[in-house]
């Protein structure tokens, strides 16, 4: 019997402990940390300032330019962000109606494919832009980060590096 009344304590204390444990945990995510609402995926803008600095060896004026060149991109690119958004919600909407015609179809995707070649483009040119301000050396550094970006496995697109937290990756 007294076996039974000890396996009995230790589960209760095991509970206990995963009690408090669990009531931490969620304090700690509901009070205790309180995130500041951070531009661009979870980054501030200067960091990738400092980013480039680093990894393509920008000076201070490259630096300065940089950062009026990616504000000005990043304020263009949400405008070109919402019309792909709106031309996708556009596209797949037609799965919602019964007969749809394949002209109709291909209509809904042309506007989404003209909205996210404007992406893509203004991307392009954003990048153009940077590479003028880079010396030759600064040039082969930028050139081999972009195709970083570029062959990223399509999962990570969009994301941060959460390992090495470095923008751009």
């Amino acid at each position: 019997m007294s076996g039974i009344f000890r396996n009995t304590k230790t589960l209760l204390l095991l509970i206990a402990i995963l009690l408090v444990s669990n009531i931490s945990l969620l304090l700690y995510f509901l009070v205790f940390n309180k995130h500041e609402k951070i531009e661009n995926r979870g980054r501030p803008r200067e960091a990738i300032v400092d980013f480039m600095k680093k990894e393509i060896g920008f000076n201070e004026e490259q630096s300065n330019q940089f950062k009026k060149l990616h504000e000005a991109h990043v304020d263009s690119m949400k405008l070109l962000s919402e019309n792909v958004r709106k031309a996708k919600l556009e596209y797949f909407g037609l799965l919602r109606q019964e007969k749809i015609t394949d002209s109709a179809i291909r209509a809904a995707a042309a506007r989404l494919s003209m909205d996210q070649a404007a992406f893509e483009s203004h991307n392009f040119y954003h990048f153009r832009e940077v590479r003028s301000l880079c010396n030759d050396s600064q040039k082969v550094k930028l050139d081999t980060m972009v195709n970083r970006m570029i062959n990223r496995p399509q999962w990570r697109r969009g994301r941060g590096n959460e390992r090495e937290n470095k923008p751009g990756q």
